[in-house]
């Protein structure tokens, strides 16, 4: 069950189980800038690597296997790496850095989110640990850019004021 809720959401709504009711980001409109773009970055990057290597998702290689639902939009040819995986790295990596005293569950709760796209047979281990490592590098690289500074300032002042 939480595997298909899990495949079901692919945005920051992943972390609301870990950080709470008042983790809203309609409340909290510079951190979900910041978690826009650090998705948006991401994403454009998973696709690229999707296509180029065109790796056959493990229910396209063993028809057999019996996941989550499957979505009319679902390649077969899509595996590597993990969308969905680089997602909840991605925005988890944010979250701990703008979080640090809940970093720990947010990485936690990032590396089941990943796992649960093993549970769906979308994909292989290691189609989720190359987006462990694609989202962690992309994500500290623009941790540290200059450009990235402002928002991230903005979005610690704005969580804590609200709580975090």
């Amino acid at each position: 069950r939480q595997a298909q809720w899990d495949q079901d959401h692919q945005n920051w709504t992943l972390y609301a189980s870990t950080l709470g009711p008042r983790f809203d980001p309609a409340r909290l409109p510079a951190t979900a800038k910041v978690l826009a773009l650090v998705q948006q970055d991401n994403t454009a990057v998973v696709r690229f690597a999707k296509a180029r290597f065109h790796r056959m998702r493990p229910w396209a290689v063993d028809p057999s296997l019996q996941g989550c639902a499957l979505s009319p939009k679902d390649d077969p040819y899509s595996s590597y790496p993990s969308g969905h995986a680089d997602v909840g790295y991605a925005l988890g990596v944010v979250l701990a850095d703008l979080m640090p005293q809940k970093a720990e569950a947010i990485l936690a709760r990032a590396a089941d989110y990943a796992f649960s796209r093993q549970v769906c047979e979308m994909h292989f281990p290691s189609d989720t640990a190359a987006a462990q490592a694609l989202a962690t590098a992309l994500t500290l690289a623009m941790l540290h850019s200059p450009k990235m500074q402002a928002g991230l300032d903005a979005a610690r002042i704005e969580l804590k004021a609200a709580g975090f």
